[in-house]
């Protein structure tokens, strides 16, 4: 009778124990499910500066951030397509049109006020290429408005010279095409800032240049 007094007990601890272990196991399981998960979440906030430059908090889903990254790309391409030219009034001509396909109306406003200025017939005159760097671009979820930051480049047989860029304007949709492939349209676009830069800025941007190529 003690013997198998001793077994029932036995049992009943190793079913204890199994019950335990597997309790531990749930549990372990739940608290990493919910840990990865608060992970994914944290990944998809940004962070977004108001008109006061308090920052807050903003949820970004998979299908926001394929959008804005769209948004960026549509952005970076235009202002190269804008800003890229060479002395070749036919050059000049076809990057122009390329890139009135990305904006409104407001883009052809620039390009007028820039040839009435006498810019394109300075670079052909002068043996000018321009090149047009992009540095960042911010997009504000809420309304779509933008703010590019960039370079320009303007290199002549007998000097280089920088100027620092910022353009701002907003992101609408519009239907895919061939020469629109994103579906977007740059909209309420101007130029905030052209300002050439110091000798000393010069020097450091062509200093970097030259060793992210080595």
């Amino acid at each position: 009778m003690l013997i198998e007094n001793l077994e029932n007990k036995v049992k009943l601890v190793r079913m204890i124990c199994l019950a335990v272990i597997a309790a531990s196991a749930v549990v372990t399981c739940i608290a990493i499910s919910e840990t990865m998960a608060t992970i994914r979440n944290q990944n998809k906030k940004i962070y977004l500066l108001d008109s006061s430059g308090i920052p807050y908090a903003a949820t970004q889903t998979d299908d926001e951030y394929t959008y804005l990254m769209g948004a960026k790309d549509h952005i970076r391409h235009f202002h190269e397509y804008f800003f890229n030219l060479s002395s070749d009034e036919g050059y000049i001509g076809y990057t122009i049109k390329k890139s009135l396909y990305f904006i409104d109306k407001s883009g052809m406003q620039q390009y007028k006020n820039l040839k009435e200025k006498g810019f394109y017939d300075n670079i052909i005159a002068t043996t000018t290429t321009t090149t047009c760097i992009c540095d960042s671009i911010n997009i504000n979820p809420k309304d779509m408005s933008f703010v590019f930051y960039g370079k320009q480049i303007f290199r002549r047989p007998s000097s280089i010279s920088m100027r620092h860029l910022i353009t701002k304007g907003y992101i609408t949709n519009t239907k895919k095409s061939e020469n629109n492939p994103h579906g977007m349209i740059i909209s309420s676009w101007r130029i905030v800032s052209n300002i050439q830069l110091d000798k000393t800025e010069q020097s450091k941007i062509q200093t970097e240049q030259t060793l992210e190529k080595q």
